[in-house]
């Protein structure tokens, strides 16, 4: 039996200040609905969420297992934008709120023709139903009128018995044209895009990217650092679990699992490469979560408007998962910051130091491979001792991004493809000091000279720079002491080669000294 008493009809009530956020924002945003309802549910204990898009009814059903509302609460609920009255902490779990600030289900008005909200709370024998005709606010586009006067209908419902229950349950009944916008098929959409893909599966990976969920593997680098407690709530799209983004790779900067403690700001943090590009797009940088909840976009904290050197800023993703100091930074909709000296603290701490070490070390070795590559591939001429350049110099260059180097020969590590091999993971890198192309070992330079790269003498002081073998192939020790050098290694190497053919092959010192001229001159041009 319904009861039309306690005060039905019922009002909204507004803060002045997000009428016009209502007529500008409303429109562009379907998945911030969907994630409204969920904080709220969130904040209400719960600790399932279904959400089901019902598109042959025309209807989306938000429902959850969280405490329930009371008529008396309901009035609270329908306060839009201002601080709700119960605090800062869930009633059971003593969750912190996610939904005390916003515009609440106000969210879902343009997207369906009415909103039903039918709610019990544990503890009552009654519930009830109210719905908002939201069609009366929300017409093409264009506020019709204050949504503070359209009257909100319900009743009361006696449920004898039903003390325990306790639920709420939103539906989105008659979806619009707006809605219809936001679902259809975007071939025009670049493909690397998740604005390319359709409706339910842009849908689900928004999704993943807003609430407030468990990491799907707690063994990956990134739910290791941030996500070693669970969020306590399941949420599922028409059945299928949505677990929170994880876009894998490798962690190339972190927070550790302590909370860094920036003024009023207390935030950990994580980003991860897999080295190459990040597609979609829209999972490239890094995703601030505030309390759990993913606002706005994904942000490089504009590192890349400073320079144009940052090319494989679009290599880092991530997260920054805030606990404390950013709620007066929040803006009304929820979708991002508004300008406070804590915002503007988390952004100097990744714009001026943690994004532009990650970018640096990334770069760091995604050149030292590329140089790697293209001088020693198999399609390269066979490595010459200036192409043996290539490896003092990333060896310097992996030293200064922290890298430890180990010497090794081929017979201590196998088959190798080039002549060093780079542990990222574990930040060391392996020289291969007798690296070969050919069955006998040996490699010819441009002139057809067979040179072969060997260490040999290392029990001796000093060593043999260069000597020739017994099969007429020349031999460039690589353990000979000046050859290590950073800095003139690797000249040092080419000018004892010169030097040792200068003795093979001139009878005189003039002609000595006219080859030496003509090679040095070749060799250094």
């Amino acid at each position: 039996m319904q009861d039309n008493t306690g005060g039905w009809p019922k009002r909204i009530t507004v803060e002045r200040k997000i009428v016009n956020v209502l007529s500008r924002s409303l429109y562009s945003d379907f998945p911030r609905a969907i994630r409204e309802a969920v904080s709220n549910s969130y904040d209400a204990d719960a600790t399932v969420v279904k959400i089901q898009v019902d598109l042959r009814n025309r209807e989306i059903v938000v429902e959850d297992n969280g405490n329930g509302m009371s008529v008396e609460q309901f009035a609270s609920y329908l306060r839009i934008a201002g601080i709700k009255g119960e605090g800062g902490f869930s009633e059971k779990l003593r969750r912190k709120r996610i939904g005390r600030f916003g515009i609440g289900f106000l969210a879902g008005f343009p997207f369906c023709e009415s909103i039903e909200i039918t709610s019990k709370r544990e503890g009552s024998e009654a519930g009830f139903t109210a719905r908002i005709p939201t069609r009366r606010f929300v017409e093409d586009q264009a506020v019709e009128e204050d949504v503070s006067s359209i009257p909100i209908d319900g009743y009361n419902e006696p449920l004898p018995g039903k003390g325990h229950e306790h639920h709420t349950r939103i539906r989105l009944i008659g979806l619009t044209k707006i809605f219809d916008e936001y679902w259809r098929e975007r071939p025009e959409k670049k493909r690397i895009s998740i604005e390319s893909e359709p409706g339910m599966k842009r849908l689900r990976w928004q999704l993943c990217e807003t609430l407030p969920l468990d990491f799907r593997h707690s063994y990956t680098e990134l739910a290791r650092i941030l996500g070693n407690e669970p969020v306590g709530m399941e949420v599922s799209l028409n059945g299928e679990r949505l677990y929170r983004s994880d876009p894998g790779g490798q962690v190339v900067a972190s927070s550790g699992q302590t909370y860094i403690k920036l003024g009023n700001l207390e935030f950990r943090y994580a980003i991860t490469t897999n080295w190459k590009i990040i597609h979609p797009i829209e999972a490239r940088g890094l995703k601030v979560r505030l309390n759990g909840v993913g606002i706005g976009a994904r942000t490089y904290f504009d590192v890349e408007k400073e320079s144009r050197a940052f090319s494989r800023l679009n290599w880092l993703t991530g997260e920054v998962h805030v606990m404390a100091g950013l709620d007066e930074s929040l803006g009304l909709t929820r979708d991002s910051f508004i300008w406070t000296t804590d915002y503007q603290g988390l952004k100097d701490f990744f714009s001026y130091e943690v994004l532009l070490r990650a970018h640096g070390h990334v770069e760091t070795i995604a050149k030292v491979e590329k140089d790697i590559k293209e001088a020693f591939s198999a399609k390269a001429t066979v490595p010459s001792v200036s192409a043996m350049a290539v490896i003092d110099r990333s060896i310097r260059r992996l030293e200064s991004s922290g890298f430890q180097i180990a010497h090794k020969t081929i017979q201590e590590v196998g088959d190798a493809q080039y002549p060093m091999i780079i542990d990222k993971k574990g930040n060391m890198a392996t020289v291969i000091d007798d690296y070969r192309m050919g069955s006998d070992g040996s490699q010819a330079d441009e002139s057809g000279v067979r040179i072969r790269y060997k260490a040999f003498g290392r029990s001796e002081k000093f060593g043999v720079p260069v000597r020739l073998a017994e099969d007429g192939t020349i031999e460039l020790n690589t353990s000979y002491p000046v050859f290590s050098s950073k800095r003139k290694g690797e000249i040092l190497r080419r000018v004892h080669l010169l030097l040792f053919l200068a003795k093979e092959e001139c009878k005189s010192v003039e002609e000595m000294y006219g080859f030496l001229v003509r090679r040095i001159r070749e060799e250094f041009e």
